[in-house]
């Protein structure tokens, strides 16, 4: 408007920014859907956790799930790897891996 290119009335105003927003989204519009298409690396995301070896303080199996206080959390035990027999209390294990409020653990070499 005050190039003198829009006249100085609402309806001039109006039209001026519908057809500079077409514009912007019609030029725009493929660099947004590429960005939005890509994604992160699919590993998944490494835990500090993961490597921490501790005793077990009850019996873990395949179907049995322990318990363990670590940081001050109470985190539930669950055998990351198939094992064939049940690991008693006091048996050295390392986590293998972690999900929200979950330890998975293999027995420690």
């Amino acid at each position: 408007m005050n190039l003198g290119w829009v006249a100085y009335d609402w309806t001039s105003a109006f039209i001026s920014l519908a057809v500079i927003s077409a514009v912007i989204t019609a030029a725009l519009w493929k660099p947004m859907k590429n960005l939005q298409n890509q994604t992160d690396d699919p590993a998944k995301p490494h835990s500090d956790f993961v490597g921490v070896e501790f005793d077990l303080t009850s019996e873990l199996s395949s179907k049995q799930v322990s318990s363990y206080k670590y940081s001050g959390i109470l985190w539930a035990v669950r055998a990351g790897v198939p094992i064939p027999e049940t690991l008693p209390s006091g048996t050295k294990v390392r986590v293998v891996s972690v999900e929200v409020g979950t330890l998975y653990v293999a027995p420690a070499e």
